[in-house]
């Protein structure tokens, strides 16, 4: 198929796609609003230079990444935490691709999406593809473990500060 074909129905308001569409794209948000808060709370008060070349909520979470792991650095934290970061780094990557896809290509009703791909800059004709709702749920599970593994490694990130602050206090 070439072009666009006008024949297929636009999804319906009662379809099950646009409830798993819309549940990504929280899943989404909310991974990129935890990178957001991370590179805040490692700024910190003290850094405002930093925090105003914080990467905008249109930036890439790779350059997000970028920004946690230069912070990472800068505060001296342990290299363990470092790559772990950059797993998740590299996971949130691989989705990030499928994301785009099942946001930004058109969706029709029985879950039929017309794929376009970008090959050196350059479109090529459309692809009618069914989507199986199990395509989308698996995404979002995936995103989910994404989500809690950059969850877990912001508190150990984080409860490392405060012990290294705690021991040049004398508090621990």
């Amino acid at each position: 198929m070439s072009g666009y074909e006008t024949s297929y129905q636009l999804m319906k308001e009662d379809s099950p796609y646009l409830a798993a569409i819309g549940e990504m794209v929280v899943a989404w948000s909310s991974f990129e609003h935890r990178l957001d808060v991370t590179i805040f709370n490692l700024a910190g008060p003290k850094e405002c230079e930093c925090r105003k070349k914080i990467p905008s909520q249109t930036a890439r979470p790779a350059s997000k990444f970028q920004a946690i792991i230069d912070l990472c650095q800068r505060r001296q934290v342990p290299e363990h935490l470092i790559e772990e970061l950059n797993k998740i780094s590299k996971d949130s990557t691989a989705l990030s691709s499928r994301r785009n896809r099942f946001i930004h290509d058109p969706w029709f009703d029985g879950g039929v999406q017309l794929y376009k791909e970008y090959v050196q800059n350059k479109l090529h004709p459309y692809e009618r593809r069914e989507v199986q709702l199990d395509n989308i749920k698996d995404f979002i599970e995936k995103m989910d473990d994404i989500d809690y593994r950059m969850a877990e490694i912001r508190t150990k990130i984080l409860h490392d500060l405060i012990w290294r602050k705690c021991e040049v206090f004398g508090l621990r």
